[in-house]
């Protein structure tokens, strides 16, 4: 009976379009050059999609220092050589390697200690399940990670209250509203937020949300929790987040940072109080019952660390955002050039919304104080560019049939009608692959809107008189149109248009 219900489950959400697979694609035949079949080559694939933004997983130089680490462990004593960690941070799984990498992570990003996880879905899932007590208030961005929302699911808070996407104004109603209903009185309020959203690429305008929170909360009772996973290593200088580029550490409760993405490793580790430290490591059921990292793991951490500390991180980071800003700037005449062609076919004015301030910009105008987000920052606009599709499936095959990675994210791992192609930049991608993506695009927009053209012809020759036109099965719930966001995610402009535009089919929130 089970095995039939599984089935059944699946076929339903392929029926839908919504069935979720592994994949791997370490190659692909293609043509480098655009000519014919007999010239294509077997080649890697060119890397849009991960999240090694520095290309730090596969850097020779961190290779060497880890082997190196690896080998010169005595075969013998308590420091001898393990391959596992072999039990729980709370049996035999803890070690003195643990310990002083959870030291120099303390050290490194301004904290008084740090905790280890074996993920930052095993690190979120714990501070919400258990930190709130009883009566406790906790206030989301709607966008937070599937791991925030497990946690608060098996949370003892009372209320957990999500705000609109990095929306300050709707935070400050919502606490107002609270104020006035006296229910901040004698509770811990927490706030929950990502430093940078991984299907948006947006980053939080964190500086603002914190002013917001402490107005109406006092210090004492007001925890702000940030999740670092996509600005560790990336942002802030020598890698140190986003918060500490913003001169905000003083003023997070909690700071989760992860070693899977930039850092080019496995884990994380939250940073905190020795407080919190010590009632997690008694209350974090994915802390208390699971088999602590193993040895190569935190090994592999230690030497991403050292990569940090000794300017390597900072010297890939800016090429990192030397790319992302090339990305943005190529996909940034074409889609102007598109605006404007739709503009003209439909009446309709340009947006105003091109060239509007950047998140990073935004930022940087905090009461006149300086941080390293301004305008003409190094370190903006963010690696993460989501390109929305109807057809993201087909657009991802197409990048990948021309060596370029990239994959389709789709409901219901993004809200209806959001499906996207997400490019995320790295440190090791070529400026001629970049452009290289960016015509790829642009040229396969081309193509689908001359099939629809022609398709949208051939029926006015047909003589249609159907009174109302037909829907198109492809297009999103929400009306269908041209989305366009300034450069870092955060303004964002819509004109409601036909399908003959370019990026009806790819609106990229840039």
């Amino acid at each position: 009976m089970l095995n039939k219900q599984l089935e059944a489950a699946l076929e339903a959400r392929k029926q839908k379009g919504t069935l979720r697979n592994l994949t791997n694609f370490p190659s692909s035949s293609f043509s480098p050059s655009g000519g014919s079949e007999a010239d294509e080559v077997e080649l890697p694939l060119v890397d849009f999609s991960s999240n090694d933004y520095l290309s730090l997983s596969t850097c020779p130089v961190i290779r060497r220092h880890f082997i190196r680490r690896l080998t010169q462990k005595p075969t013998q004593g308590p420091d001898a050589w393990r391959l596992g960690s072999t039990g729980s941070r709370l049996l035999d799984g803890n070690s003195t390697e643990h310990e002083e990498l959870e030291s120099r992570l303390a050290s490194h990003f301004g904290s008084e200690s740090a905790l280890l996880f074996n993920s930052g879905f095993d690190a979120n899932v714990s501070l919400f399940s258990t930190l709130p007590q009883p009566g406790d208030i906790v206030l989301y961005d709607s966008l937070v990670h599937a791991s925030v929302h497990d946690g608060l699911r098996n949370s003892r808070s009372v209320q957990a209250i999500p705000f609109r996407h990095n929306d300050v104004a709707h935070l400050d109603s919502l606490l107002r509203r609270l104020s006035d209903q006296s229910s901040l009185t004698g509770r811990n309020v927490f706030v929950g937020v990502e430093a940078v959203y991984s299907m948006d690429g947006d980053l939080c305008p964190l500086d603002e949300l914190v002013e917001v929170a402490e107005r109406y909360v006092t210090k004492e009772l007001l925890h702000v929790i940030v999740d670092e996973a996509h600005s560790t290593a990336v942002y802030g200088e020598q890698g140190k987040g986003l918060c500490q580029a913003l001169g905000l550490t003083d003023r997070i409760r909690v700071r989760l940072m992860t070693f899977g993405k930039a850092m080019g490793t496995c884990g994380a580790a939250v940073l905190c109080s020795p407080l919190i430290r010590h009632y997690l490591i008694n209350y974090a059921r994915p802390l208390i019952f699971s088999t602590a990292l193993s040895h190569p793991t935190v090994s592999s951490i230690h030497c991403s660390l050292d990569a940090l500390m000794d300017g390597r991180g900072d010297e890939r980071s800016s090429r990192l955002f030397e790319n992302t800003r090339l990305l943005h700037s190529k996909l940034l005449e074409v889609v102007g050039r598109e605006v404007e062609a739709a503009a003209a076919r439909e009446g309709h004015p340009p947006s105003a919304q091109v060239g509007q301030p950047t998140t990073g910009e935004r930022l940087g105008r905090r009461k006149g104080k300086s941080t390293c987000l301004e305008a003409g920052s190094d370190q903006t606009p963010s690696p993460i560019v989501p390109l929305l599709t109807t057809r993201a499936r087909e657009l991802a095959a197409h990048l990948r049939s021309k060596g370029l990675l990239a994959r389709s994210i789709c409901y219901p791992t993004v809200p209806k009608g959001e499906d996207r192609v997400r490019i995320c930049v790295h440190y090791a991608n070529e400026s001629e692959d970049i452009e290289r993506l960016v015509k790829v695009v642009a040229d396969w927009c081309e193509t689908i809107r001359g099939g629809e053209m022609g398709r949208s012809k051939k029926e006015e020759e047909r003589g249609a008189t159907r009174s109302t036109p037909r829907k198109d099965p492809r297009s999103p719930t929400r009306p269908g149109g041209l989305t366009l966001s300034s450069v870092g995610g955060m303004e964002r402009a819509t004109k409601r248009s036909g399908s003959s535009s370019l990026l009806t089919d790819v609106k990229s929130r840039l």
